[in-house]
């Protein structure tokens, strides 16, 4: 068996892993954010003026 097959399979597994890992980080946080929003604008559904400052503030 030849050893480059090996090493290959191996870091095409290695880069699999931290690509795959980078991804559902950066899924977590979008989720994270997305649901950090939908809670504030749940939590002030019925408020006034200063509400909607605070909701933009927290949409950058």
């Amino acid at each position: 068996m030849d050893d480059s097959f090996l090493f290959d399979d191996l870091l095409l597994a290695f880069w699999l892993l931290v690509f795959s890992w980078v991804f559902l980080t950066s899924a977590q946080a979008i989720i994270r954010d997305h649901c950090h929003r939908v809670n504030l604008k749940n939590k002030f559904k019925s408020g006034g003026m200063e509400n909607e400052k605070l909701l933009r503030r927290t949409d950058k």
